[in-house]
């Protein structure tokens, strides 16, 4: 039989063992509830970045099934290093590819205002997990003049594809606020398309419009990329008039010179108002500018036309220059862009230069970016189309809105080697 002592000590050690068990069940709930609590956490950080694409609001032509291509709040200020750059040999590597990213620091150029340029990589291996694809050693993303049209003739379309898909995959990662844009709901042309709040063009007296400053290759804030002006009969009348709020940007930022990339109405859709007068000589006042069409020329490269705008009784003179027949699901013809680019460069204008296209990113974006590789080729003889798309998404989200106007930039700065324009 068992004296006092044993029952104790047996009673001891069934008490601890019933304690042990509490504890690791309760340990086990604890772990659960964080994990839940951190899943739950996600779930509404994730909503809150994806809440500016308005699913009540017409999203722009590049989503797939209702998926965008990448998130449009998409810089990590406080890790810039995660932004990537790629480069990859000729052939297709398939869906499922491994990263790896080699960083290195890129020196800023300096500029009348010290442009402060992010720390980018310029080097990035694609390792395929494919059993038949090749495999890809890192190169370096810029390319001497001598050698870009033999790495453009050997990439040609599906590796630029997949290197638009690193760009896109990058942005993912990038967060900035669009806060204010997510207020203006009714003046976004689209749901997706907002400048980010830290680079917008802000108003005399504060208000909004869809517009980003734009860095050139030596001068800061060359560029000012916007939307298409929208009148309220656009998509239902569920949007405000931004005609007036455009006249007012291009009077209060003095700017002279106006490229428009759209037409008016494209496939029987309408992707920008009509700001200008109808006919030589006549006027219509937007907002506090009174806007008069003083005379149209037309001509194989673009429509110009030279406008007198008012404003508190003084006159000013605005160059509008209108590149036709290039819609916005099509690359634009090589020739006729840099014919286009260079009429502009070589003309002085006051002020910084206003491109919009539709949505102020897709043909913006590819306007843009090979203006600055032209000038940047001309001055340092050297090309890296990923990079200066990259550092133009830095102010303005989307910015070369997919693959096919990834490929016509490439193709713009090979036949502008071709034709020895640089």
């Amino acid at each position: 039989m068992l004296d006092a002592a044993d029952i104790i000590l047996i009673s001891i050690g069934c008490l601890l063992l019933f304690i042990t068990i509490v504890a690791i069940l309760l340990a086990s709930i604890t772990f659960r509830r964080r994990i839940q609590e951190e899943e739950k956490h996600a779930a509404e950080v994730q909503r809150k970045i994806t809440r500016e694409l308005y699913l009540d609001q017409p999203l722009s032509t590049t989503f797939n099934s209702g998926k965008p291509n990448f998130t449009s709040l998409v810089v990590n200020e406080e890790h810039p290093d995660l932004l990537s750059t790629t480069d990859v040999k000729k052939n297709s590597f398939g869906k499922n590819t491994k990263i790896v990213v080699t960083n290195e620091t890129l020196s800023s150029r300096s500029s009348s205002k010290s442009l402060k340029r992010p720390s980018r990589p310029v080097e990035l291996c694609l390792t395929s997990t494919g059993t038949v694809a090749e495999k890809a050693n890192a190169i370096n993303t810029r390319h001497s003049i001598s050698s870009f049209r033999a790495v453009f003739d050997d990439y040609r379309y599906t590796v630029l594809r997949d290197e638009f898909q690193i760009l896109e995959s990058r942005d993912a990662v990038r967060v900035k606020s669009c806060q204010i844009a997510e207020q203006f709901r009714e003046k976004n042309r689209f749901g997706d398309i907002l400048p980010y709040d830290d680079n917008r063009v802000i108003l005399s007296d504060g208000s909004y419009i869809n517009a980003s400053f734009i860095d050139g290759y030596r001068q800061y804030h060359q560029f000012i990329a916007t939307q298409g002006p929208m009148s309220t009969d656009e998509l239902g009348r569920r949007k405000e008039d931004t005609v007036d709020d455009f006249w007012r940007m291009v009077w209060e930022t003095n700017g002279s010179c106006v490229i428009m990339l759209t037409d008016c109405v494209e496939n029987m859709q309408t992707k920008c108002s009509r700001y200008w007068p109808v006919e030589l000589g006549l006027s219509e006042v937007y907002g506090s500018c009174r806007v008069s069409l003083m005379a149209e020329s037309v001509d194989p490269i673009c429509d110009q036309r030279e406008l007198d705008v008012v404003c508190n009784d003084e006159s000013r003179q605005v160059s509008q220059f209108h590149f036709r027949d290039w819609r916005d699901s099509e690359a634009a013809n090589p020739t006729r862009l840099l014919d286009f680019i260079e009429r502009i460069m070589n003309k002085r204008f006051n002020g910084p230069i206003i491109v919009h296209c539709s949505a102020g990113v897709g043909r913006t974006g590819v306007f843009i970016a090979t203006w600055r590789l032209l000038e940047r080729a001309r001055h340092e003889r050297g090309i890296d189309v990923f990079n200066e798309v990259f550092a133009m998404r830095d102010q303005r989200g989307r910015m070369v809105q997919s693959a096919e106007q990834y490929h016509n930039i490439y193709e713009a700065i090979s036949t502008a080697i071709m034709e020895q324009r640089i």
